[in-house]
């Protein structure tokens, strides 16, 4: 099974701890707990958790999803071109023929043959050399090789019959797969639906002269609204956040940023190879001119001209340019131009993210094309001629089909396939994982250049991506010099790793609240099979080079060994070098963190703050003045979920403020309450080391008490509540309208 890949599949493998860990919550399983929303993927992964129910087996269930991508991909193109060939067809335009009568069967022949073909050209064209790559541990968004057409045919249907049932049947298949319509799925929803539904109005309008139901679509958008209220409500919430990353994307990143991108990969864009979709079998590339031959000679043979396939050709030629974007000097500059347009950047990887639209238009095109054809040819020769295309598409592709190329092998490796079989002995270390104790986070050796974490199978093959142990365990984990952000933090700890400097490396560590690290020692997961490119290239010339190093380096440390399981080890923290999640700051330092833990020892109960956030508000800036006097204290922190804490402080009599520090990322929505009162004012809201929250308490805050119980909570989490309610409430009215039309339909 191939669970790897940036956006990993783990959720096949399992389900249930993927939405237990990553969909609840607002928050990233990951590293320091950035506020992030995965919420999208409650649906798709709770429908993927009901099947696993039944099938328990991952590479099956991987293998039914793939099926079905192939399978509905090819069936929703043949009834599109279907549908849009009969319309050419002489029964429609008014043409009397006898029962039997061979012009009849001619027709009926040819409007087949060229939706079969169709079909099987636009399912094996994304498994194209410029494309399979994109099967090979697919995003969620891959989905998007059936959904796309089989969204755009149950549309067409409705614009043409008015039935509701087509409408109920796209709501809630957009419900089921809502992961393709969030904002983690922009690129490929926005470079895909705006297009085809202009195409489709244009089509019912203009052509079939059809009557748009204006009051049908209007109820039918709030009801699809309504049900995906669950992940767009907290979306929209973090797009108009102005400190939110998806904000600065949007509305503030540079346009430099996207165009300097686009022009770096601009050489990947060529009109040649979108056109003539070349095959995997390398000694039958040649008939990739098939297609293009095919739509040139429909065009020769139309004996007038056609405003179906004029309509396909325009959009057809609007997505080659999108795809291609480096058709001439003009076309280049055309395209630069839409980077000013607030979140085009989304598109700078042209050549993928415009890719399944200009194939869908190809597809429909190559169809009446085909059609044209066949209906000149005798029937005989329209089957030899069909049979000859569909056996150049199979044999062309069947290492495609038959499954051989998606697995695939780990770039960067010796020869290590995708798909994996799991070692069991990496599942018992998973689940003594999950049984320890909420408090600390993990930090993954060896650490790779991004956010990967790599685990060898049984069958020479390895899981490359994001750390399983955050995902499946919800124990929070640094795999990665990504996952350290913001820089210099990675940097440095290369750099203390080169000086040997274990104090400095301890002390970021203990600020990150780390407190396990977990070591697999398997070589085949690193130096024997891994090649010093990717994913360990560039921290091997700074940290260990073999597994043998760094279990030298891993000793440097004050820890023990609290589990063994073949490569796979666990050690603890001493906790006298150990910053809890929350803790007092017993001092404070206002120099830089890095340079003041390379030079001085530090208490490992210090908190850092930059000059520039001294200077926040007159309240900060007083506190950064004043001489620091912490007080006793003991903290007794209860985590009841991931965005909600409780905290109990017990303290010594005093008079001067504090600093309680939070070691998960800086946000203005987490709060902290006193009891049942009214949240701290965000002016005593600080970011500590770097990357934490902090907040300032005062002797009015706790209004003199010694003993008293705080609430931590991320009000961000209340977006994906209000979302559940709307979407409840409009699946009720969905089922209700469902009921009525079938119950109608019946009588």
């Amino acid at each position: 099974m191939d669970l790897g890949g940036d956006g990993n599949r783990l959720y096949f493998y399992d389900p249930l701890n993927f939405l237990k860990n990553v969909v609840f919550y607002s928050i990233d399983s990951e590293g320091k707990g950035n506020v992030e929303q995965r919420h999208a993927y409650l649906i798709y992964v709770g429908f993927i958790a009901l099947i696993k129910y039944f099938i328990n087996s991952p590479h099956l269930l991987i293998s039914i999803f793939n099926g079905i991508k192939l399978s509905v991909g090819f069936l929703s193109i043949y009834f599109i071109v279907k549908e849009f060939i009969q319309h050419l067809s002489p029964q429609k335009k008014g043409a009397r023929f006898i029962k039997g009568d061979s012009r009849e069967d001619k027709n009926i022949l040819s409007v087949e043959l060229s939706a079969i073909i169709a079909g099987v050209f636009y399912v094996v064209a994304t498994g194209s050399e410029k494309l399979i790559f994109l099967w090979v541990k697919a995003l969620h968004s891959h989905d998007q090789v059936f959904l796309n057409p089989l969204i755009f045919f149950l549309l067409l249907r409705f614009l043409l019959t008015k039935k509701s049932r087509y409408l109920w049947m796209f709501l809630f298949v957009s419900f089921i797969f809502s992961t393709n319509f969030s904002m983690i799925s922009s690129p490929p929803f926005f470079a895909f639906y705006p297009i085809t539904l202009f195409f489709l109005l244009l089509y019912i309008v203009l052509i079939r002269k059809i009557k748009i139901p204006i009051k049908q679509i209007i109820v039918s958008l709030f009801l699809f609204l309504g049900l995906h209220s669950f992940h767009l409500i907290p979306e929209i919430a973090t797009l108009l956040d102005s400190g939110s990353i998806v904000n600065s994307i949007v509305f503030k990143e540079s346009v430099n940023g996207g165009l300097n991108y686009f022009l770096a990969v601009l050489g990947l864009g060529k009109a040649s190879i979108s056109l003539f979709v070349p095959t995997p079998e390398v000694f039958l590339r040649w008939t990739s001119f098939i297609p293009p031959l095919v739509i040139i000679l429909g065009f020769l043979l139309r004996r007038k001209i056609n405003k179906e396939i004029l309509l396909t050709s325009l959009f057809f030629l609007i997505t080659l340019f999108l795809v291609t974007a480096n058709i001439t000097h003009l076309g280049v500059w055309i395209y630069s131009k839409l980077f000013y347009i607030p979140g085009f950047s989304m598109f700078r990887n042209f050549y993928t993210q415009w890719a399944y639209v200009f194939i869908f238009f190809y597809a429909l095109l190559f169809g009446q094309s085909l059609s044209v054809i066949f209906t000149r040819l005798r029937p005989a020769y329209a089957k030899i001629s069909a049979f000859i295309i569909l056996l150049f598409f199979i044999v062309g592709f069947w290492t495609f089909l038959n499954g051989k190329l998606v697995d695939g092998i780990q770039w960067g490796s010796k020869g290590v396939k995708t798909a994996i079989i799991m070692d069991p002995r990496y599942e018992q270390t998973l689940e003594f994982i999950s049984k320890l104790p909420d408090e600390g986070k993990m930090l993954i050796l060896p650490l790779t250049d991004n956010f990967n974490q790599v685990v060898y199978g049984l069958n020479n093959a390895a899981y490359v991506g994001p750390s399983s142990i955050s995902i499946l365990t919800s124990k929070k984990s640094f795999s990665g010099y990504q996952i350290f952000y913001p820089n210099p933090i990675p940097e440095n700890i290369m750099r203390f790793s080169r000086e040997k400097n274990y104090e400095a490396l301890s002390q970021i560590f203990s600020l990150f609240n780390i407190r396990y690290i977990f070591h697999n020692a398997d070589p085949k997961a690193y130096e024997e099979k891994f090649l010093n490119i990717f994913p360990y290239g560039y921290m091997m010339t700074s940290l260990p080079k073999s597994q043998k190093e760094y279990k030298r380096f891993v000793e440097k440390f004050p820890t023990k060994l609290i589990y063994e399981n073949g490569p796979f080890n666990i050690f603890e923290f001493d906790k006298k070098v150990y910053r809890s999640e929350v803790y007092v700051s017993d001092s404070i330092y206002q120099d830089d963190m890095i340079q003041t833990i390379s030079n001085q020892k530090v208490s490992y109960r210090s908190a850092f703050i930059d000059k520039d956030v001294c200077r926040k508000n007159e309240a900060v800036s007083d506190f950064c003045k004043a001489e620091y006097k912490p007080p006793n204290a003991e903290i007794t922190v209860k985590k009841i979920n991931p965005v909600q804490y409780l905290i109990r402080i017990k303290q010594s009599e005093g008079t001067s403020p504090f600093l309680l520090v939070f070691q998960n990322s800086y946000h203005k929505d987490w709060k902290l309450s006193f009891e049942k009162n009214p949240p701290l004012s965000e002016e005593k809201h600080v970011l500590v080391n770097k990357y934490a929250n902090a907040w300032i308490i005062t002797e009015d805050d706790r209004k003199g008490k010694t003993d008293y119980v705080l609430t931590l909570n991320l009000q961000t989490q209340r977006y994906f509540q209000y979302g559940l309610l709307v979407t409840g409430l409009s699946l009720f009215i969905f089922l209700v309208q469902v009921v009525k039309t079938v119950v109608r339909k019946k009588n």
